[in-house]
């Protein structure tokens, strides 16, 4: 039954998108500031941003799935939380990187409620609910506590790394540069939640189960999220190819692993974010990597 599930649903989405090929990108520009945010060129390439945006909506439709499918299993109403912490268990690095995020939201959520920022991390009962669910829940599907002692003491490697490559990119840009680059950091799907959720109109009605609020809020995060993995993963063929094309002799093998971001030199490409005309297409993502990269991870999909 699930293996005729997931065929069904992927018919009908590849048959979706295949009608879908005249129409005009529903998040190119959104994609394009999302990808300069995370390390492309100040104006990535329309193709590039076209690529990203197909292979982010197949990514999407196969999680939503999958959450259906667990939804469905543990007998919940609709796709909420647990069923996309479920779905990163496995995956030490993206579940710690989603914990924090909840966690830093909820923080947010809170301060914005004008309550005491002291009081706040001196007293468990002012946690929010959110970041509650994600620690009860990894409990119950691990008794032994690792899922959430991973989560609350492991470094946040994906943050970290794209932290640094962010304010190596910034260095030589221009005060108006860096309020553009600025901007673009600030786009997320969340902000746009309507226009995202009628993004799966055509997948929706072959579902059992549905994203309430939290899950479309969740969605959106990971949607996002899928943007930078692909951007960190092209980000290393990129290097790669230009390191075989300065040393013909050598040959470097990258090993990607969806979970790892880029470990690049940013000092490297800092004019990435500056370059104009031909200079820059030069430096821009191509679809060339973005397609050597997901070669290069199997697993990508699944």
């Amino acid at each position: 039954m699930s293996a005729h599930f997931l065929q069904k649903c992927d018919k009908q989405t590849n048959y979706r998108m295949a009608e879908a090929t005249t129409d005009v990108s529903t998040f190119s520009t959104e994609i394009e500031a999302m990808l300069h945010a995370l390390g492309d060129v100040w104006k990535p390439l329309p193709q590039t941003v076209s690529l990203v945006e197909t292979i982010l909506h197949k990514k999407l439709c196969t999680i939503l799935q999958k959450a259906s499918q667990v939804a469905e299993m543990r007998g919940s109403p609709a796709i909420g939380l647990e069923e996309f912490v479920f779905l990163l268990r496995n995956n030490k690095p993206k579940l710690v990187h989603f914990v924090q995020h909840v966690k830093f939201k909820d923080l947010k959520s809170s301060l914005s409620r004008n309550l005491d920022a002291e009081d706040l991390e001196n007293d468990d009962s002012k946690q929010s609910k959110r970041y509650k669910v994600c620690l009860e829940f990894l409990q119950m599907i691990d008794n032994r506590g690792g899922y959430v002692t991973s989560s609350l003491a492991d470094v946040d490697v994906i943050r970290i790394s794209r932290q640094e490559r962010a304010e190596k990119q910034t260095r030589q840009m221009t005060s108006e540069q860096y309020v553009k680059f600025a901007q673009c950091r600030q786009v997320t799907f969340s902000n746009r939640i309507s226009k995202f959720c009628e993004w799966f109109d055509v997948i929706l009605p072959i579902l059992p189960r549905q994203p309430n609020s939290s899950g479309w809020e969740t969605l959106a995060y990971i949607a996002h999220e899928t943007v930078g993995e692909i951007v960190d993963l092209s980000l290393l063929v990129q290097k790669d190819q230009r390191d075989n094309h300065k040393h013909v002799s050598g040959h470097s093998s990258l090993t990607l692993a969806p979970s790892e971001p880029a470990k690049t030199d940013a000092s490297e490409n800092l004019n990435v974010s500056l370059g104009e005309g031909k200079f820059q297409n030069e430096l821009a993502l191509k679809p060339s990597h973005i397609k050597e990269a997901l070669r290069r991870c199997p697993n990508f999909f699944k």
